[in-house]
């Protein structure tokens, strides 16, 4: 469980928001953000236009989506600053064309990330409440429309996540604020074992990094590059691989 460094050029790769050394309500003073839509659309790749798909129930920015194994979407989370999180969940179901409500998060939260599982589960984990990063993970299981706990990280993180070969989900690097605006960037990684339900360490990464991409390879192993770090302007162009 290893990562392997390499270089990819002169120029960043990937772009992702720098965060500030502020935290809780005090850091969003005066931002009101803009209003959340329930409103949803269909593109058509065969046509090349959209078309309206209804409304969601409930209106949401920067929720988890994710399609499910019989062909219908979850749709959870959500908020935006100067918003409440949203907490409420749905499913689209595209043969009928409407949302209707599912089991609600145990956490309310946006910004977060959500990896559907080998067994149909869906893995939601971090995020923000509005105020602060989030560590806790929870598991949307379709068969009974719920959410049960998953588990939390070591520290509240941002970081990259990605489905392996094995079933496992990698989650690599991120930001603590705790840690402030020069160490707070993060090399460290962890894996969420389905089987086991729960995290564990696993090898860091050659350069602390926020966002930036992960591709899993043909051969199984994962392919990191860009994102944020420390240092002015923050902007990485070093990529590294991941082996299982």
């Amino acid at each position: 469980d290893t990562f392997n460094y390499a270089s990819v050029g002169n120029y960043a790769v990937a772009m992702a928001y720098r965060p500030g050394s502020g935290s809780g309500p005090a850091a969003r003073q005066g931002m009101t953000g803009p209003p959340m839509l329930a409103s949803a659309e269909i593109y058509d790749p065969k046509t090349g236009k959209f078309s309206s798909a209804g409304s969601m129930t409930t209106e949401r920015d920067g929720a988890g989506a994710v399609l499910l194994a019989d062909g219908g979407v979850l749709i959870a989370g959500g908020g935006n600053e100067g918003s409440a999180p949203v907490q409420s969940a749905e499913i689209y179901n595209p043969k009928t064309g409407k949302f209707t409500p599912t089991g609600s998060m145990l956490t309310p939260r946006y910004g977060f990330s959500a990896i559907r599982l080998s067994d149909g589960r869906v893995l939601i984990s971090g995020g923000t409440d509005g105020s602060n990063p989030l560590a806790s993970l929870e598991m949307y299981d379709p068969k009974t429309g719920s959410f049960s706990a998953a588990g939390s990280f070591d520290r509240a993180t941002s970081g990259t996540s990605i489905l392996l070969a094995d079933g496992r989900v990698l989650f690599a690097g991120g930001y603590d604020i705790a840690g402030g605006k020069s160490g707070g960037y993060l090399s460290t990684c962890e894996v969420f074992d389905p089987t086991a339900g729960r995290l564990s360490s696993t090898g860091s990464m050659a350069f602390s990094r926020l966002g930036g991409s992960a591709t899993l390879l043909l051969d199984g192993r994962v392919l990191v590059a860009g994102g944020v770090g420390a240092g002015d302007p923050g902007l990485l162009d070093s990529a590294e691989i991941y082996q299982p």
